[in-house]
């Protein structure tokens, strides 16, 4: 029950602690460990004084002393094997072969912890006939976010030889470290392969139009991508506007990751979303919505509108089922006219539904978009 840590930043050990001594009993063997943000699960097998097998683990903090002690189980357990996936949850795998208390039977049992909350063993292997199931050697490892499991049973006809194997198919982990440079005047994405052996591509977003969103342009199995389609403003030029980029990754079974980190460049001229003007000279007698012109429209459209009184106003764009897809306005702003240049390039045909709040005062216009 004696453990120590390793630092690898300054290369020592430090001391020896003490873990955890049973009375009564006759022998012992460490079978494994897992180690948590700020505590050690220790397993091990022993033999008491009437010779009874018992499995079971002590929780001890890093720093030394006992915390808690699971409730022993017999068993015949040789082997206890700890992964880590990329998402920083471990697991470990462990035979159980008797029938105790709630315990579903004999079988091969799999444990998980995040951090430092762990949870009841998992069984996911046995037979119809609670009969054992397992032989050494098993071990358990993991790729990105799977974890994968091999052992050998007793069953069949083939002298009890039979190799298994377990994996779970997880979400892969977020892609990392996406970096931009100027490729001859474009955008070049490229980041680092993901630790999924099972990736299938990755998925490339972009945001050309502030308020538009991100929208999946391309995918790619390489590890890179070059935009052809954007322009980086050169040195010296005159300020432009952002365009931002992000990345997914997708395994063969379509799971599919979170974003990664964002990355952009700077693009010659305004923001082609959302360009305003306002007219703070004229006197508005009242809230108004106009009608945007040109209606129908490709690829671009005026709204002017009109606030009577200094106000936070919303301009939104919502598709014919209602959701949102583009903000136009989202600000305090004085008493006058005003005009805003939508511009849907990125969008599909069909009718559109803007919507003007302020102040209390809301109106909803259709416009359309015919490409």
């Amino acid at each position: 029950g004696k453990f120590r840590k390793y630092d690898v930043s300054s290369a020592q050990w430090g001391p020896i602690r003490q873990g955890y001594s049973l009375n009564n009993v006759f022998s012992s063997s460490p079978v494994g460990f897992t180690v948590g943000n700020d505590r050690i699960y220790y397993y091990y097998t022993y033999t008491d004084l009437n010779f009874m097998i018992f499995f079971q683990y002590n929780v001890m903090s890093k720093d030394g002393g006992f915390i808690s002690q699971s409730y022993p189980d017999p068993n015949q357990t040789y082997r206890v094997f700890t992964t880590t996936t990329a998402d920083g949850k471990s697991y470990t795998a462990f035979y159980l072969s008797f029938l105790i208390e709630e315990r579903l039977g004999p079988g091969l049992y799999r444990q998980k912890n995040y951090q430092d909350d762990f949870y009841e063993p998992e069984l996911f292997y046995q037979d119809d006939y609670l009969n054992e199931v397992y032989d050494p050697p098993v071990n358990i490892s993991s790729a990105g976010n799977e974890t994968h499991i091999v052992w050998k049973d007793n069953l069949g006809s083939n002298n009890g030889n039979n190799l298994r194997y377990i994996y779970d198919d997880q979400t892969p982990v977020a892609p990392v470290d996406l970096t931009l440079i100027n490729n001859s005047g474009h955008p070049r994405l490229q980041w680092p392969a993901n630790p999924e052996p099972d990736i299938n591509y990755y998925t490339i977003y972009r945001n050309l139009n502030s308020g538009l969103g991100y929208l999946a342009i391309d995918t790619t199995t390489d590890l890179l991508y070059d935009d052809p389609d954007v322009t980086i403003n050169p040195p010296g030029g005159p300020a432009g506007h952002e365009v931002y980029y992000k990345i997914t990754a997708t395994d063969i079974t379509i799971h599919q990751s979170g974003f990664s980190n964002t990355v952009s460049c700077n693009v010659p001229g305004n923001d082609p979303h959302k360009i305003m003007s306002g007219d703070f000279s004229a006197d508005v007698l009242d809230y108004e919505l106009d009608q945007n012109y040109p209606n129908p429209f490709n690829p671009t459209t005026s709204i002017k509108y009109q606030i009577k009184e200094k106000g936070f106003v919303t301009l939104k764009v919502y598709d014919i089922l209602g959701k949102e897809v583009a903000n136009l306005v989202n600000e305090t702003q004085d008493s006058g006219q005003y005009s805003v240049t939508f511009n849907a390039a990125n969008l599909p045909s069909g009718v559109y539904i803007y919507s003007l709040r302020v102040n209390g005062f809301v109106q909803n216009n259709k416009m359309i978009l015919m490409k």
